[in-house]
């Protein structure tokens, strides 16, 4: 327990409401994050969504902000760990299971890249969102042809 209950954030909402601010009141960052990303200050764009889910870690909107930020900026890791949030927060939604698998495209996990891309595409044809399968095969077409590392001798 806290010495000071009033600064207990392992509960949802808690530093939102102890900076006064409500879900949803840090929705305008999405749109400045995009103009500094199209700006080409994507680091900035970065810290900024990266705020926001620290705010509020149950947004889709700002985890898919971090997680698609970070994948751009080569930040396989950070991206993998908002996809996950976003898996767990709507698991039928394509979009976590494809930045997780192209992140771990980015990181060289060839095996967890497939499973997410493959589960990527069977999520957008069953949401018809074509595009977004058609990506996925394309990344996986790419890790089938992809040289594979020489067996190890003992």
């Amino acid at each position: 327990m806290p010495e000071n209950p009033s600064l207990d954030f392992t509960q949802p909402g808690a530093l939102l409401a102890a900076l006064g601010l409500r879900s949803g009141d840090l929705d305008a960052g999405l749109t400045v994050g995009a103009n500094l990303r199209r700006k080409g200050e994507g680091i900035e764009a970065l810290r900024l969504f990266a705020t926001m889910a620290l705010c509020e870690p149950t947004n889709f909107s700002y985890q898919l902000a971090l997680a698609d930020c970070a994948a751009e900026l080569d930040q396989p890791y950070l991206a993998i760990q908002a996809a996950a949030v976003l898996i767990t927060l709507e698991p039928k939604d394509p979009r976590g299971y494809f930045i997780s698998g192209r992140s771990c495209l980015q990181a060289n996990l060839p095996a967890e890249a497939r499973e997410d891309l493959s589960r990527a595409v069977s999520l957008s044809e069953a949401a018809g969102i074509a595009p977004l399968a058609d990506e996925c095969r394309r990344l996986l077409a790419a890790l089938d042809t992809a040289p594979q590392p020489a067996a190890q001798v003992a």
